[in-house]
């Protein structure tokens, strides 16, 4: 994993949430986050929830099951904004999302191409 990688599209990820969240801790993102309604993400370190939009994420995998929509879900990598931890987001999307997870999907950047930060534009 690179500062600033990401999946290009809807691409599909074969690997396993297991194996992804394994990746992710291997790189030092330790901490835990939850989507909340209204489209913050809650992180479980400092207890501050924070707008989608202002976290800059360093990846996003996308899975999706070939036959189970329990499945279908968005790990993003990010560090907290209000105390930098740098944690894992697990949202769903499809019929298996909630209002919290449709909420924060909508807000969250994608990850910046390198020397760009995330939500910005040239």
């Amino acid at each position: 994993m690179t500062e600033g990688s990401h999946t290009d599209g809807p691409a599909r990820d074969p690997s396993s949430m297991f194996e992804i969240l394994r990746d992710f801790q291997a790189h030092g993102f330790n901490g835990d986050f939850s989507a909340v309604e209204g489209g913050d993400i809650s992180c479980g370190t400092c207890g501050v929830s924070t707008p989608a939009g202002s976290f800059e994420v360093a990846e996003l995998r996308r899975m999706e099951g070939a036959s189970d929509p329990a499945d279908m879900a968005v790990v993003a990598a990010a560090p907290c904004p209000a105390c930098g931890t740098k944690g894992v987001l697990v949202v769903m999307f499809g019929p298996e999302a909630g209002p919290a997870d449709q909420d924060v999907l909508v807000s969250l950047p994608t990850p910046a191409s390198p020397g760009e930060r995330p939500g910005t534009t040239s």
